[in-house]
C-alpha cells in the first residue's frame, strides 16, 4: 500500500490523501461497493473507491478521502480532543485516535470459480482450480512485522510526533508509512453461483476472464499475435444437483457474424464480427475435475454437419465445434481449450469479433435445458500509436513554451516506410498512406498503425497559406517532447524510430506560425508633387509576442513616379504603378529560413492630373465650373482601358457674359487649340502638368431658340334619335410626325369637351422643317371604338392652326362590328432526296407565322403526335373592319436559312406550298451530302449626308471620302470610295451574314469615316462632326456636320 501526502492545512496531519491495494491475480477484480477505507464505503460519499490501471498494466485498488470525508474525520478529532488546548495527541487522552482502527475491507471477486477467505484467516480454500496468493496481505502497510506501528505517516517539517504523542498512539517517531493491523483486514471473494457456461478470450497462456466496464470479458490482441489466440470454454454443474447429458456447439467467429446469448431472459445478439478468426487445430482439454466423456467434432458446411477430427484437412474451414461432455456429477468442472487465429491485417480500424455459442444439459429426471454460452470478445488492436500536439509557437522558438496555444482541426498524414512492404499476401507500396487524423480542441493527435517498421514518416497539411512551419528540432532530438518535428519546407518529418506495441510515440510535436501581414494604403499624389515618408502606410503585424517585424520599402525609378528607401514617392507624370514593401518573421535569418519568412505586399501608387476651367475673359459673371475628378490613364485586370483619364466636359456653370454666347471649351485660350462641347469625352492620356480649358465666347446674332404652337382639340357627338353622349369622359392621345408622344388629355362636359396642348416645339432644330401634329382616341381601332355597348365610327378633322377635331358617329346596331377572322393550318412532309415519303428525323419542329412579310413572333409545334398539323386560328383578315386590305398570311420554319436547314447533321431543303384558304405545306426534303452549302450573303448600302452647322443641307467641301467597313467592331480593310458621281453612296457587296452556314451569330456590319478621330474630321481646313445612322438592312448613313469655324 502505498499514501500520499497531503497539503498543509487541507486536512488532519496523517491521513493519507490516497492509499492503493495492488490486485496481482488477473482471476480477481475489486468488488468496489463492498470496500471500506478508514471505516467508509462508496455510498457514505466520503471516500472514492475504484479499480484502477498504471502505465505498466499493473491493476490496483485505490482508495481516496473526498471533502466530506475530511469534514467527517475533523469532526471525530474535534469531539476527543475538544478539552485539549494544545494538541489531540494528548498523553492522558486514552480514546486518541480510535476511530482509526476502524477497519479496512479489501473485496475481491472471481471470474472464474469461488475462494473464500474467512475474516482474520490466512488460509485459502480453493475450489476448482483457483488459488490465491494471500501473502501480500500479510505485510505490513509499513513494512514492518512488528506488532505495534505508526498509524500516520510522518515527512519532512509537516508534523513531529513529541514523546507523548508517540506514546498515545502507540507509535514510534521514525517516519514510516500509513500502518493498519492485518487482523482487521477482511478479504471478501464473491462466490459464482451462477449455473451454466462460459467462453472467455485468450491469448498465448493469458486467459481474461473478465473486463471492467464491459459486459463481455475481452482480450485486445495484436498483429505479431494472430497465431497464438485461444478461446476457453468452461462449464460447472450446480452444487446441488448435475446432469445426466451435457452437450454445446461453440460458433468460430466469422466476418458479418453475431453470437446469440442471454440477456435478462431475453435472447439478444452481439455487434457483428468484422474479422474472420479460424481454429488451428483440435481442441484440448485444459481441466476436468470427473473422469468423463470427452468426444469432440467439427463442421465445415456452418453447423449442418459434424465429423471427427481425423476428416479435417483444413482446420481453417471449420465453423463450428460441437462438444459431448455427457455426464457432469455435481459440482463438477470442464476446461476446454480452443486454438485460434486470425489473418494479417492492413488497415488501422480496431476490429472486433464475438465467439459464443449454445448448450444443451439434461438433468436425471430427463428435462431438458437449453441456452446460450456468454460469449466472449476480441478487440484486434493496432501496434502502435503515434500521438503529441500542434500548437502556435508564437515566439518563433520551435518549442513548445508555457502559454502557447494548441492547434485544433490540423491534418496530420502517417505513410509507410520508403520501400514496399508486404503483410498477408498484400503488397503496401512505399509511402503508402496508413492512417490520418486531425487535431482535437486542445490540439493533441492520434495515428494508428498497424506495423512496427521504422521508417514510418508523419506529414502534416497547412489550413491555409499564411500558416507555415516553426523551427524543426534535429533528427536526433526527435524524442525529446515539446519540439517541433516536422521539416519547414517538406512538411515531413524524419524516418521514425522502430514502433513500441502498447506504448505511444508521444513526442513528436508540430509548431505552427503565422507569417506577418503588411497592410498598405493607396498613394494618391499630384503630378510633380511629393509625398512625405512611409507614403503607403504600411502596417506589419505578427503573433509574435516580444518582436515586432521590422518594414522595408523597395526603391523604384519608374516613368510615373519614383520611391526611395523610406517610403517617399515623387510623382513625374500621370499613370498607376505598384511598389512593393517587405517585412520578415524572426526565422528568416536561420538556416531554416524559407521564401514564405520574407513577406511582401504591393501598394498602388496613382498620379493624377486635374481639369482647370478657365472663365478666359474678365468680363464674365459667375463662377466657372469644377472638375473635382482626378485623372490618369490606367487598365483593367484584364487588360482592356479603365477609362480613369475619361473626361466628360463640363457646362458653363454659372458663367455669364453680356452679349455673348457659350460656345463650349477650348485648349487655348485663342480658340486655335481643340474645341470641346458640353457633354463630350476625351482621353487625357500621360501628363506632366494639369490641362487647362478655357471657355469661348461669340457675339449674340440670331435667335436661339426654337418657336413653339398651341394645338387645340374638340370632340363632337353625332347621336341616334333618343340617344345621349355614353360616357363622361374621353382622353386622346397626341401624336408628332404619327409617332405617339404618350401625352394625353381628357375631355368632358365640364371643359366643354375641349381641350389644348400647349408649347408644342414647330421643329426640332431652329428653321427645321415643321412636325406634324395629329391625335387619336384612346381606345379607337380601326376607326371604331365601343362605348357603353354601342359602336360609334371616329373621324378626325380640323387643322393645327385652327384646332383638330374628334367625331364619334352612333352607328346602327346591326351593323356588324366584329371584324372577321380566318384559321390558317400548316402541314409538314418529308421527303428523301428521290421525293418519297420517309420518317420524320427529329421528334419537332417549330413554323413562326408572318403577317405581310414581317414575323409576328406567334410559333406552333408540329410533331408526329398531332400528326405533323397544327393550326394558327382567328387571325385577323384585314386592318380594319370593312377594310380591303386583307392580310397576306405566311408561314416559316424555325431554323431555316437560305430555304435549307440542317437536321441531325443532314442537310434538308425546305419549300411552302399551298395557300391561306387551303392551308400550307412545308416540305423537308434531304439533299444530297455533297450538296454545296453556300453561307448567304447580304448587301450593305452606305450613303454620305453634308450639313451645315445650323444642320440643314449643305454642298461637300471635298470631291471624295472614303468610308472603312468593319465586322464585329474589327476593322475589315474593305474601304469604299464615296463622291459627287456616285451621289455619295456605295455598297458593300456579299457580305457573309454569319459565321457559317446555318448558324445564328450574324455579324453585325458597321462603317467609319476614314480620317475621323472621336467623331470629328478636319476637311479643307474645317472641323465637321462625324455621326453613323441607318440598319444593315437599309442601309448606313455617315453625316458630316460643320462645326463652328475655329472651334473644334
Amino acid at each position: 500500500m502505498n499514501s500520499d501526502m497531503p497539503e498543509a492545512g487541507k486536512m488532519p496531519y496523517g491521513i493519507p490523501e490516497s492509499a492503493y491495494v495492488e490486485i496481482t491475480d488477473k482471476q480477481f477484480s475489486a468488488d468496489v461497493d463492498k470496500c471500506k477505507f478508514l471505516g467508509y464505503d462508496n455510498a457514505s460519499g466520503n471516500v472514492i473507491i475504484k479499480q484502477i490501471k498504471d502505465a505498466d498494466g499493473r491493476v490496483w485498488i485505490k482508495m481516496s478521502i473526498t471533502d466530506a470525508g475530511i469534514k467527517a474525520l475533523n469532526r471525530q478529532i474535534r469531539e476527543i480532543t475538544k478539552n485539549k488546548a494544545f494538541s489531540y495527541y494528548y498523553y492522558y487522552n486514552d480514546s486518541a485516535l480510535k476511530f482509526m482502527e476502524d477497519p479496512i475491507v479489501i473485496a475481491l471477486k472471481s471470474f472464474r470459480y469461488t475462494s473464500v477467505t474467512s475474516p482474520g484467516e490466512n488460509e485459502h480454500h480453493p475450489y476448482g482450480m483457483v488459488y490465491y496468493d494471500m501473502s501480500k496481505l500479510e505485510s505490513k502497510l509499513d513494512g514492518s512485522k512488528k506488532e505495534y506501528y505508526s498509524y500516520a505517516k510522518i515527512e519532512g517539517d509537516l508534523f513531529k510526533l513529541t514523546e507523548n504523542a508517540s506514546k498515545a498512539l502507540q507509535a514510534t517517531k521514525e517516519k514510516k508509512l500509513f500502518g493498519i493491523d492485518l487482523s482487521k483486514v477482511e478479504v471478501i471473494v464473491s462466490k459464482n453461483t451462477a449455473v451454466g457456461s462460459n467462453i472467455f478470450p485468450g491469448k498465448y497462456d493469458n486467459i481474461v476472464y473478465g473486463t471492467a466496464g464491459s459486459k463481455f470479458p475481452t482480450q485486445t490482441f495484436y498483429p505479431d499475435e494472430i497465431d497464438n489466440l485461444r478461446g476457453d470454454f468452461f462449464v460447472q454443474a450446480p452444487d446441488s444437483d448435475g446432469f445426466k447429458d451435457f452437450k454445446a456447439i461453440i460458433e468460430i467467429p466469422k466476418k458479418g457474424k453475431s453470437v446469440s446469448y442471454t440477456q435478462q431472459n431475453e435472447t439478444v445478439q452481439t455487434p457483428k464480427t468484422e474479422v474472420n478468426m479460424y481454429l488451428t487445430g483440435e481442441v484440448a482439454v485444459m481441466g476436468d475435475s470427473r473422469p468423463g466423456k470427452q468426444e469432440f467434432s467439427y463442421s465445415i458446411d456452418g453447423g449442418n454437419t459434424f465429423v471427427s477430427a481425423e476428416n479435417i484437412t483444413d482446420w481453417s474451414k471449420v465453423t463450428h465445434v460441437k462438444l459431448d461432455l455427457g455426464e457432469l456429477p455435481k459440482g463438477s468442472q470442464v476446461n476446454i481449450k480452443l486454438p485460434l487465429k486470425t489473418h494479417a491485417k492492413t488497415t488501422t480500424d480496431e476490429l472486433q469479433a464475438y465467439i459464443g455459442g449454445s448448450f444443451e444439459a439434461t438433468d436425471y429426471t430427463g428435462f431438458k435445458t437449453s441456452g446460450y454460452i456468454n460469449p466472449a470478445k476480441y478487440i484486434y488492436g493496432n501496434f502502435a500509436i503515434i500521438s503529441s500536439d500542434v500548437w502556435w509557437d508564437k515566439n518563433e522558438n520551435g518549442k513548445l513554451d508555457d502559454g502557447e496555444t494548441k492547434a485544433k482541426d490540423i491534418k496530420l498524414e502517417l505513410y509507410s516506410p520508403n520501400h514496399d512492404i508486404t503483410i498477408n499476401n498484400k503488397l503496401i507500396p512505399a509511402n503508402t498512406l496508413i492512417h490520418s487524423t486531425t487535431t482535437d480542441e486542445n490540439g493533441g493527435y492520434e495515428l494508428k498503425s498497424f506495423m512496427l517498421d521504422a521508417g514510418q514518416w508523419i506529414k502534416v497539411t497547412m489550413p491555409n497559406g499564411e500558416t507555415k512551419l516553426t523551427l524543426k528540432a534535429e533528427d536526433s532530438d526527435m524524442l525529446k517532447s515539446k519540439n517541433s518535428d516536422f521539416d519547414r519546407t517538406s512538411y515531413k518529418t524524419a524516418e521514425l524510430p522502430e514502433l513500441v506495441r502498447e506504448k505511444a510515440l508521444d513526442t513528436i510535436g508540430c509548431g505552427l506560425i503565422k507569417i506577418p501581414k503588411i497592410k498598405t494604403e493607396t498613394v494618391n499624389l499630384h503630378v510633380g508633387e511629393e509625398s512625405n515618408e512611409g507614403a503607403g502606410k504600411a502596417v506589419a503585424t505578427s503573433d509574435h509576442p516580444t518582436v515586432t517585424p521590422e518594414l522595408k520599402y523597395l526603391e523604384l525609378q519608374n516613368d510615373v513616379a519614383d520611391v526611395d528607401s523610406q517610403g517617399k514617392v515623387s510623382g513625374k507624370t500621370t499613370g498607376k504603378i505598384k511598389a512593393e514593401v517587405t517585412t520578415t518573421n524572426t526565422l528568416a535569418s536561420t538556416n531554416q529560413a524559407i521564401p514564405e519568412d520574407t513577406v511582401k505586399a504591393e501598394y498602388d501608387i496613382i498620379v493624377y492630373g486635374k481639369v482647370n476651367y478657365n472663365k478666359n475673359h474678365a468680363d464674365v459673371k459667375g463662377e466657372a465650373p469644377k472638375d473635382n475628378n482626378e485623372y490618369y490613364p490606367s487598365v483593367k485586370a484584364d487588360g482592356n482601358d479603365a477609362d480613369t483619364d475619361k473626361v466628360t466636359v463640363l457646362n458653363a456653370g454659372t458663367m455669364k457674359r453680356a452679349g455673348y454666347i457659350f460656345k463650349g471649351w477650348n485648349t487655348q485660350a485663342d480658340g486655335k487649340g481643340t474645341m470641346y462641347s458640353i457633354g463630350d469625352t476625351f482621353k487625357t492620356g500621360i501628363l506632366d502638368k494639369d490641362i487647362e480649358l478655357y471657355a469661348i465666347w461669340s457675339l449674340i446674332w440670331t435667335p436661339m431658340e426654337i418657336p413653339t404652337r398651341d394645338l387645340k382639340v374638340t370632340k363632337t357627338w353625332e347621336l341616334l334619335e333618343g340617344h345621349t353622349i355614353p360616357v363622361n369622359e374621353i382622353q386622346v392621345e397626341l401624336f408628332k410626325d404619327n409617332v405617339s408622344t404618350g401625352k394625353k388629355l381628357t375631355l368632358n362636359e365640364a371643359n366643354n369637351w375641349t381641350v389644348t396642348f400647349e408649347k408644342l416645339p414647330v421643329s426640332s432644330t431652329l428653321g427645321g422643317t415643321n412636325h406634324n401634329y395629329t391625335v387619336k382616341e384612346v381606345g379607337e381601332s380601326g376607326s371604331a371604338t365601343k362605348l357603353d355597348n354601342r359602336w360609334f365610327g371616329v373621324s378626325y378633322g380640323g387643322t393645327m392652326k385652327d384646332g383638330l377635331t374628334v367625331t364619334n358617329k352612333e352607328k346602327l346596331p346591326w351593323t356588324p362590328m366584329i371584324p372577321p377572322t380566318r384559321d390558317i393550318k400548316v402541314t409538314k412532309e418529308w421527303k428523301d432526296i428521290k421525293g418519297n415519303t420517309i420518317e420524320s428525323p427529329v421528334e419537332k419542329i417549330e413554323v413562326e407565322l408572318y403577317k405581310d412579310g414581317e414575323a409576328t413572333g406567334k410559333k406552333l409545334e408540329l410533331t408526329k403526335d398531332n400528326n405533323w398539323t397544327v393550326t394558327f386560328e382567328k387571325l385577323e383578315v384585314a386592318d380594319k373592319l370593312g377594310s380591303t386590305n386583307y392580310y397576306q398570311y405566311t408561314v416559316k420554319e424555325v431554323g431555316e436559312n437560305g430555304s435549307a436547314i440542317q437536321l441531325n447533321d443532314k442537310w434538308y431543303g425546305v419549300s411552302y406550298g399551298g395557300t391561306m384558304k387551303d392551308g400550307f405545306t412545308i416540305t423537308n426534303k434531304e439533299k444530297m451530302p455533297w450538296a454545296p452549302m453556300i453561307p448567304p450573303t447580304r448587301d450593305i448600302k452606305v450613303t454620305k449626308v453634308w450639313k451645315n452647322f445650323l444642320g440643314t443641307d449643305a454642298e461637300a467641301s471635298v470631291e471624295k471620302i472614303e468610308v472603312e467597313l468593319y465586322r464585329d467592331g474589327e476593322a475589315t480593310g474593305k474601304k469604299a470610295e464615296l463622291t459627287n458621281e456616285n451621289n455619295w453612296t456605295a455598297t458593300f457587296e456579299k457580305l457573309e451574314v454569319a459565321d457559317k452556314l446555318g448558324s445564328t451569330n450574324y455579324y453585325q456590319y458597321t462603317v467609319k469615316e476614314v480620317g475621323e478621330d472621336k467623331n470629328a474630321i478636319q476637311l479643307n481646313n474645317k472641323w465637321y462632326g462625324v455621326a453613323y445612322g441607318g440598319t444593315m438592312k437599309d442601309g448606313l448613313t455617315v453625316t458630316n456636320k460643320e462645326k463652328c469655324r475655329g472651334h473644334r
